[in-house]
């Protein structure tokens, strides 16, 4: 149960607490040291373990794992920005389902009890029915056009790998949301997704938007947020992609239409 916390006004200054360090730049965010949880991996990430894993729904994000709650609104806006907040919901229930899930957790972000939710989500499944309902071999790309950002999608079936960035249009600094995942074909699913902030250098940037299938190119700065592992139908790898990238969805549909 979410306690109740006193009036409006005292609401907005506990959620103006929690967001001050979400205008941090990204370039400065990616430079930073995060202080991670001791029982972090390779990749600063923690797997989620516990018999109570669940999620608040509205802002600000939190996630409860048995006694522990962490608020992941606390990081910089591009941390959480444009993630419909049902991704937490699909990422949990494939832990309930037995797939391994592991998030970038701090220590800055524990907190010593659930706050109250000051804005809800109203969160809708995406439809998926006119969608492929397999990965095939190919190369894509999508553009906004009311903003031109770009949207890349390439698989290379013989590697089994798929990989999808955004681009925003208005960065400078060629930042990407990126989604890593391994496809086996044999039996239609997806056996791993990560995702990541990344930065690319100039020549980076342009050598992906411009043959995007020849070769995974190392950014030149990145953070991985979250990783799952496991058995992951199809419809549920639309569904985590589609929160992602919440505003654009529609034009990363584009990329997987039948």
């Amino acid at each position: 149960m979410l306690k109740n916390i006193g009036n409006v006004e005292d609401k907005k200054e506990i959620l103006k607490k929690i967001f001050s360090q979400r205008d941090v730049p990204f370039e400065q965010y990616l430079d930073d040291n995060d202080e991670l949880l001791e029982d972090t991996d390779r990749y600063g990430l923690t797997k989620i373990e516990g018999q109570k894993v669940e999620f608040s729904r509205g802002l600000p994000i939190q996630i409860v794992i048995d006694s522990h709650i962490y608020n992941l609104s606390i990081k910089p806006a591009w941390y959480c920005n444009d993630i419909n907040i049902n991704l937490y919901e699909y990422l949990i229930e494939e832990y309930r389902k037995g797939n391994e899930v592991s998030f970038r957790l701090t220590k800055d972000m524990l907190l010593n009890q659930l706050i109250i939710q000051y804005e809800n989500y109203n969160c809708l499944k995406v439809d998926v029915s006119d969608l492929k309902n397999c990965i095939e071999d190919f190369k894509s790309i999508s553009y906004n056009p009311q903003n031109h950002d770009k949207f890349i999608a390439s698989v290379d079936i013989n590697k089994k790998f798929l990989n999808i960035y955004e681009f925003k249009n208005e960065s400078e600094i060629y930042v990407a949301k990126y989604i890593h995942a391994i496809y086996d074909e044999d039996n239609n699913i997806l056996t791993h997704m990560d995702y990541s902030l990344n930065m690319y250098n100039k020549e980076q940037y342009k050598s992906i938007i411009n043959n995007p299938y020849e070769k995974i190119l190392k950014c030149h700065k990145h953070k991985k947020i979250w990783m799952l592992n496991g058995k992951i139908d199809i419809d549920t790898f639309y569904n985590i992609l589609f929160s992602m990238y919440n505003s654009n969805q529609e034009y990363i549909k584009e990329l997987f239409k039948r």
